[in-house]
């Protein structure tokens, strides 16, 4: 009887932090006009961007896993999916938080440390990264003659500028700035053991390795081609479910 309480107080917890967060989300957002696009869309192709975005998520939450297996941890791809739909609900509210929160979420869920799973994600993150250069590399390669102008205006130019003002009047500021990270980096090391003794510094040396123990996970990986199979699963139904849904507005 305490159990099915629990669960119940449980459930309707996750309900109203669901509407406050879709609330939060939407809030700006004229009901009207969202209704009256929605009365002509065609909803074949969002049926298609819909099965497309589950595909894609299932493929993210088993190519987790896959980072999650060197650390000595088996989750279940539930428990994995469930963690990846919570986060992606808190950056709804807030960006960035739904990578703490289903890292905490499928810890809770296994057992497992919230520090190395963030170094998985971190670890996910970069792969993301490389696959997201490597496809505008491909867009380039196919539209150069587009991308062109694109590129100068918004990528090269900006780099051009802070390059300049860092190198010009605000140079000072970044010398000053480096030579005092590196005295910090410094001390660090000289007084590790003595810094270690104290409990914020001990909390805080764990979560570092935590960390670095998720970074290597890739590295200690097995299924090295399952995980590049999904990365590009993952990216290419993406591709799909953002190109389709125009496709569902007239």
């Amino acid at each position: 009887m305490k159990y099915r309480i629990k669960q119940i107080i449980k459930l309707s917890f996750f309900i109203c932090l669901s509407v406050t967060l879709l609330f939060l989300a939407f809030r700006k957002i004229d009901p009207g006009d969202v209704l009256g696009e929605l009365k002509h869309a065609n909803y074949t192709w969002v049926l298609i961007a819909f099965l497309a975005s589950v595909l894609a998520f299932i493929s993210r939450a088993r190519r987790w896993i896959l980072l999650i297996k060197p650390l000595g941890y088996n989750p279940g791809l539930k428990s994995a999916y469930h963690a990846l739909m919570t986060g992606y609900l808190f950056n709804f509210a807030a960006p960035r938080l739904g990578e703490l929160t289903r890292c905490v979420a499928l810890g809770r869920k296994e057992k497992i440390p919230v520090d190395n799973l963030f170094g998985t994600v971190i670890a996910e993150r970069a792969f993301d990264l490389v696959s997201m250069i490597i496809i505008m590399f491909i867009m380039v390669l196919g539209r150069g003659y587009l991308m062109d102008s694109f590129l100068r205006e918004n990528v090269f130019q900006p780099i051009g500028e802070k390059i300049s003002s860092v190198f010009g009047f605000s140079s000072v500021f970044v010398i000053i700035l480096i030579l005092f990270l590196l005295g910090i980096f410094l001390m660090l090391i000289k007084y590790k053991e003595r810094l270690m003794k104290i409990k914020a510094f001990a909390r805080i040396g764990d979560i570092m390795k935590g960390i670095l123990n998720g970074l290597k996970s890739f590295i200690k990986m097995k299924n090295k081609l399952e995980f590049i199979f999904h990365t590009i699963i993952i990216w290419s139904f993406y591709i799909v479910m953002t190109w389709v849904i125009f496709y569902a507005l007239p």
